[in-house]
Order: C-alpha cells, then sequence, then structure tokens
C-alpha cells in the first residue's frame, strides 16, 4: 500500500477508496501492534530495511487527510473512480466513514482525531438525506417507480447517492443500508448524545426484516459491530440466529476461490469470520474456512498470494491491478484480527456496549 500510493500525487492508494479504508485501518493496527511488540521487527531485518513503522503510519494518515481535504460541504466524498461524473455513492460512503472513524481512535494527534471524526460523522449525515421514510417512498413511486422496482426499495432503505453530474438516485436496495451500520454503530459511542445509536437500531431491525441473508461480506461484518452495540437481547439473537444460518454456509460450502469473488471483495468474509469465531463460536469448519484464507493470502507457491499479486500488478490504476490491491487490503485487516484480536474494531474504552 506504501509503495502504490507513491503513484499517485495527492495521497491515494487507490481508485476504490472503500477498500483503500479497510487497509489503513489495518496499517493503522499493525503500527500499534509494533509499537507493543518491537521484537517482531526483529523477524524479517530485510523488510524493515525498505520500510519503516512510521511510514506505514504516514501512508495511512496521508491517506486519512486526503479524504478530510477533498470531503464536500455536504458531507459527501470523492469514489475515486467516480470523479470524472461527479458521483458521490452512499453505500461506499459508509466503508470510508467506518475507515475514518477507526483511525481516530487509533493514535493520532488532537487535531486529526477531530478532523477524522468529524468527517466520519458529516458522511452520515449525508447518507441520512437519502433516508426512505414513508412520505419519500410515496414520492418515488410516483417519480422513480422504475428504480423502485429494481432495486425492490422498501420504506426504511436508503437511496443510492449521487450520480453523473450530480442527478439524486433516491432509491435503492436494502445493501445500501447494511453498508451504514458499522459506521452508525462507530457514532453511537463517539456522540452518545446524537441521533445515532437510535439510527443503528431502526437500521438493524429493518435489515433483519428485509434482508434475510448475512452471506455478503460488508452485511456480515456490519451485523457483528450491531451485535456488539445493540442491547436488547431478543435483537441480538436475531443477529446471532442470522450469521449461523446465513453467513457460516457461504464459508463452509468450500467454492473454490471464493475470497477472489467480485473483485476480490469476497476475501472481507475472513474478518466476520474471526471475529464471530472469537465472540458467537469455534468449530471445525471455521478453522478450515479460515486455513483456506491464510493459506490463499500467505502461500509461497500460489500465484494468487498477496506478494505474488503485488508483484505482478505494483500500479493498482484498474481491472485486474485494482482487484490485486483490494484483495492485498482485506486480507491485511483480518490478519490483523487474526495476529490481535479486537485491533480492528472501535478502540475506545466504552466499547463494545455489551460487554463479552
Amino acid at each position: 500500500m506504501v509503495n502504490a500510493q507513491k503513484i499517485y500525487p495527492d495521497g491515494r492508494i487507490s481508485n476504490h477508496y472503500f477498500a483503500d479504508a479497510y487497509g489503513v485501518r489495518a496499517m493503522m493496527a499493525y503500527v500499534k501492534y509494533l509499537d507493543k511488540h518491537p521484537e517482531h521487527l526483529k523477524l524479517n531485518p530485510d523488510l524493515w530495511k525498505q520500510i519503516s513503522p512510521q511510514q506505514i503510519r504516514e501512508s495511512a494518515e496521508r491517506f486519512g487527510d486526503m479524504l478530510v481535504r477533498r470531503q464536500n460541504a455536504d458531507g459527501s466524498v470523492p469514489m475515486g473512480y467516480g470523479e470524472q461524473s461527479n458521483s458521490f455513492n452512499v453505500a461506499d460512503g459508509g466503508q470510508i466513514s467506518l475507515g475514518l472513524g477507526s483511525i481516530a481512535y487509533e493514535d493520532v494527534d488532537g487535531a486529526r482525531h477531530e478532523q477524522y471524526l468529524r468527517a466520519c460523522k458529516k458522511i452520515i449525515d449525508f447518507a441520512e438525506t437519502f433516508y426512505i421514510d414513508e412520505q419519500r417512498f410515496k414520492k418515488l413511486q410516483t417519480e422513480d417507480a422504475g428504480d423502485v422496482k429494481k432495486y425492490r426499495t422498501h420504506p426504511g432503505y436508503y437511496g443510492l447517492g449521487v450520480y453523473s453530474g450530480g442527478k439524486r438516485r433516491n432509491a435503492g436496495p436494502i445493501w445500501v443500508l447494511s453498508d451504514l451500520l458499522a459506521s452508525q454503530a462507530l457514532l453511537s459511542y463517539a456522540f452518545p448524545e446524537g441521533p445515532y445509536r437510535e439510527l443503528l437500531e431502526r437500521n438493524v431491525d429493518i435489515y433483519l426484516q428485509h434482508a434475510g441473508s448475512t452471506s455478503g461480506w460488508y452485511q456480515s461484518e456490519a451485523m457483528i459491530w450491531c451485535w456488539l452495540s445493540v442491547a436488547d437481547q431478543a435483537t441480538r439473537q436475531r443477529i446471532a440466529d442470522n450469521l449461523k444460518s446465513t453467513f457460516l454456509p457461504t464459508l463452509f460450502a468450500g467454492k473454490e476461490d471464493d475470497m477472489y469473488d467480485a473483485g476480490a471483495r469476497g476475501t472481507l468474509r475472513g474478518l466476520p469470520l474471526v471475529y464471530y469465531r472469537r465472540y458467537l463460536g469455534d468449530s471445525k469448519n471455521a478453522r478450515a474456512a479460515l486455513l483456506k484464507y491464510v493459506w490463499a493470502a500467505g502461500s509461497e507457491s500460489s500465484s494468487d498470494s498477496v506478494a505474488a499479486l503485488a508483484r505482478e500488478y505494483p500500479n493498482p490504476h484498474h481491472g485486474m491491478s485494482i482487484e490485486a490491491m483490494k484483495f492485498g487490503e482485506f486480507s491485511s485487516i483480518w490478519a490483523m484480527e487474526l495476529l490481535q484480536p479486537n485491533s480492528t474494531l472501535l478502540q475506545m474504552g466504552t466499547f463494545p456496549r455489551v460487554k463479552q
């Protein structure tokens, strides 16, 4: 990630900021880990001659600073891949917001803490302008009936965002909501007097009512955040039941190369899998699934490992090179969580709300 960032003048790591935000979370957690365990710097002396922990930190902060600098007054942030069309994706914003909010509670200076947290909040506040209440839903049925049907939009969902020169897409599918949940959970701790805990409880109920599945990568991660943050025991049980019946079977199906699905987004399932094993229950199948991900990312013999892909695609511009970068970023965050439990979750004394 540090090397890839060098090819861009503004601090981005790739044109897919939502993926970069996961990698940056892993970078900050790793630097903190090295601060506490300096003996690990002796394990690969050849590597540490090429890069330092301080360079890793500076790279992560440069990315965060770029997002803060480029955030619009209304809270929207550029998508990287949508800059030329002036597009702002509500769902991607949720992942970017989670990244900024998470690293705000790492060992950043006071000014950055405030800037990152404020930017995180503004993104979610922007997303709330796309919330579909009953009144807006009735209007959409008249004005955007095609999109309502296409996305199976219901009251309680969120619109997709701003596309193609500023046109608002006010209808949207259920997965837009799911991409906001983890950041809404984070903000419920950061701003306990604000509306975010209420938004979280409202939205997790809507998601459980309508989605029927947490088999996706962002959805399963979000549900773990919700399980740790929603106090109602009945809701927590619904989340646990859903993860057990829909998330785990996806991993246990044994699909070949599933970690490379959807432009390598599939490998992000490794993160909620590590969370699930710690909080909700371990099993032989869970360990086998995780071993598959570990081997895919870290193998010295596989042509599709992180190291091999980094050599093959050092500059993430588009196509396969972007997929290689995402595979590395998503692999890094679940690997960091495996190395240091809870290091990729919110570093705040009041988290989680429901103590385990």
